[in-house]
């Protein structure tokens, strides 16, 4: 079933340990998978239903021309001497992916921005960035890698989020982004 719960596909009648294989998904739209146990031809009962999964299906070349909300920031910081992985919940800041570097490797180019109410503020000191998928997706959410020709963007704790620039003497190296891949992309 689609997200407007009609019906889209129907599988011919599997036995046990037999396998279906099911195309056309859309990227980024939910769909509810059911499985019923068939009842024999004269039986007046329905099929019983034995599960439904609730699934949402990413195919990684449709992420481009998609902004995604950068909702998480890790890095680490020295505290009296000592490296202590810190994180930073941000509210405005987003990546846009371009293109498609590696399809294989899931790289790709993008533009990370920050929205405020005069609009959208491109950070053109470190745009365009390298974006590295590190993780599957996991309850609406990815774990990225972003640099600007092989360095890690920087933390900016004045703003709290990313720095627009590639250089500064005490800001420090942000190693992991979680972006949410539900409700603010844009095509």
């Amino acid at each position: 079933f689609n997200s407007a719960g009609e019906k889209i596909l129907t599988s011919t009648l599997l036995e046990s340990g037999q396998t279906s294989t099911l195309t056309n998904f859309k990227s980024f739209q939910d769909y509810t998978i059911q499985f019923h146990e068939k009842t024999k031809i004269f039986q007046l009962r329905k099929n019983t239903l034995l599960l439904e999964e609730h699934r949402t299906f990413y195919a990684k070349e449709d992420f481009i021309g998609r902004s995604f909300k950068i909702a998480e920031a890790y890095f680490n910081q020295v505290i009296r001497g000592q490296f202590v992985e810190k994180q930073c919940f941000f509210n405005k800041y987003f990546v846009k992916f371009t293109d498609i570097i590696d399809a294989e490797e899931g790289i790709f180019e993008g533009q990370v921005y920050s929205k405020s109410y005069k609009g959208d503020y491109f950070l053109f000191n470190i745009n365009p960035v390298d974006v590295e998928i590190c993780s599957d997706v996991i309850d609406g959410t990815m774990d990225i890698y972003m640099t600007n020709q092989g360095d890690g963007l920087l933390f900016d704790p004045e703003h709290r989020g990313i720095m627009n620039s590639m250089e500064h003497p005490k800001a420090p190296d942000i190693f992991l982004y979680t972006i949410n891949l539900k409700g603010d992309d844009e095509q």
